[in-house]
């Protein structure tokens, strides 16, 4: 859905002061009226104050306060943080301040979903989080991140950064960590992409992942019914995250698949979180890589309905330094890396989970990682205990797995395990959609599990069940740092 239009007004204050109309302006309505429950309030109507120390072209500083309607918040970006992140600044201080107020007959528990949401967002953001119970304030500092510089970290510090985070949200939405989104591609897969959406759709899984290329490419009528069970799964709860398209688009030799028709889609579908449109052909360090990534997520967040994550490609070596710059900028959601970029083997990409989680983990925020292109259970269990976090792939479509070893076979092999779950018997459904049901009832186990394995400190336990001594010997001198 589009955003209002947005044209800023010149005008003059008093005093002799310029200033610049943003937004809603002064005279204008909702410039001074009561704040709803989803604005923040601030200090003016809405103007842009332009300090003038001694006349034109030697403006210095300037600052924006206001309030801003709800319903032009996405141009909040746009117009001031776009802009402002490319002017190379000495200082640029960003800061919000929501007030929801429930009606005098209202009050909400706390365990309420949306509030423990927004609780979960404000500590991940390093926001401080207020709540008002019995016209009493109880004030919940949570940690402060520090972005544009390093330093030592106390031992309380320390101790926080490795706390890890089993829940993530993303708008409304809790996802329970570490996680698997089953990934729906129109390359290397059986059916088409429109299918696969509404089975997931049919078969409310709580999340998944969408391609904005088979969104764009698909013929009209599938585009409609993909955006329909889009719109259904974000309304029941489910997490939707939109990928790129680049993968498709590099399968099928689609030169023309660029930014823009990439946002053609990530400002119409619906989605809680995309990931940026990603350089696959990167500079040559950290340094370089980081900006790169940071400029295309603020460029991609112009468009997007939903919040725009980073993907970091480049030479292994250079991905633990890269990631922590952009993190430490962007103090993203959720950051990803290929799977393919971290090494050959299993064991070289785990150590390679590990720097990153390192790496991360000296910001003093926990920052999710995500693992593109990762679908393997093993490969999932080992990677989540060097700390990755997320993970997405395609193996749930293109495979079938044993629920009692955990191994993946054949896709026609699926006979030899129909009596496992009851979509091998209950005949609803044909047969590729039965064996696809089979695999998201096993990932959505699978990951409870593993996830309980993580809280109780039992991982070593949970994977030395899913390998053999001598392979579970192997990924554990991996996950703690040997060679």
């Amino acid at each position: 859905m589009d955003h209002p239009p947005f044209t800023p007004e010149p005008a003059k204050a008093p005093g002799g002061e310029e200033t610049a109309g943003v937004g809603v302006g002064a005279g204008e309505p909702g410039a001074t009226g009561e704040a709803g429950a989803s604005t923040p309030t601030g200090e003016t109507s809405g103007t842009a104050t332009v300090t003038k120390p001694g006349g034109k072209g030697t403006v210095r500083r300037f600052v924006v306060r206001g309030n801003v309607p709800v319903e032009n918040w996405g141009e909040l970006f746009r117009c001031f943080v776009g802009p402002a992140v490319r002017m190379n600044l000495k200082k640029l201080g960003l800061g919000v301040q929501f007030e929801l107020v429930l009606p005098e007959d209202r009050r909400l528990s706390e365990n309420d979903p949306a509030l423990k949401a927004m609780k979960e967002a404000a500590r991940q953001l390093g926001l401080t989080f207020q709540i008002e119970e019995r016209c009493s304030w109880f004030v919940e500092r949570l940690p402060q991140p520090v972005a544009g510089r390093r330093t030592m970290l106390t031992t309380e510090e320390e101790t926080m950064a490795q706390d890890r985070t089993f829940d993530l949200s993303i708008a409304q939405t809790v996802i329970a960590l570490p996680c698997f989104f089953p990934s729906v591609s129109s390359v290397k897969t059986n059916l088409m992409p429109v299918d696969y959406v509404e089975l997931l759709d049919a078969a409310t899984h709580p999340l998944w992942l969408a391609s904005a290329y088979d969104i764009a490419t698909c013929q009209p009528e599938q585009r409609s019914r993909m955006n329909a069970a889009l719109i259904r799964s974000k309304k029941r709860g489910a997490a939707i995250l939109m990928d790129s398209g680049n993968y498709e688009a590099f399968w099928k030799g689609e030169l023309a698949w660029k930014p823009d028709r990439f946002h053609e889609v990530a400002k119409e579908s619906e989605h809680h979180l995309c990931f940026c449109h990603d350089n696959q052909d990167p500079p040559d360090t950290a340094e370089a890589i980081a900006e790169d990534v940071v400029s295309s997520v603020l460029r991609d967040q112009q468009y997007a309905l939903g919040t725009v994550a980073p993907i970091i490609h480049g030479p292994t070596e250079l991905l633990p330094t890269a990631a922590r710059i952009v993190a430490e900028q962007l103090f993203p959601v959720l950051l990803a890396v290929p799977e393919r970029a971290l090494g050959e083997g299993i064991i070289a990409r785990t150590q390679a989970v590990r720097r990153i989680r390192k790496a991360l983990d000296g910001l003093g925020i926990y920052c999710p990682l995500h693992l593109l292109g990762t679908g393997n259970p093993l490969s999932i269990a080992a990677y989540a205990m060097a700390g990755a976090d997320s993970f997405g792939g395609l193996e749930w479509c293109q495979t079938v797995v044993d629920h009692e070893t955990r191994r993946l076979f054949h896709f026609q092999q699926w006979d030899l395990f129909k009596d496992q779950t009851d979509w091998g018997s209950n005949g609803a459904l044909p047969y590729i959609q039965s064996a696809l049901m089979h695999n998201l009832e096993f990932y959505r186990a699978f990951m409870s599990e593993l996830r309980e394995a993580l809280i109780n400190d039992a991982a070593e336990a949970f994977l030395r069940r899913h390998a053999t001594d001598k392979q579970a010997s192997l990924l554990m001198g991996a996950i703690k740092g040997g060679n």
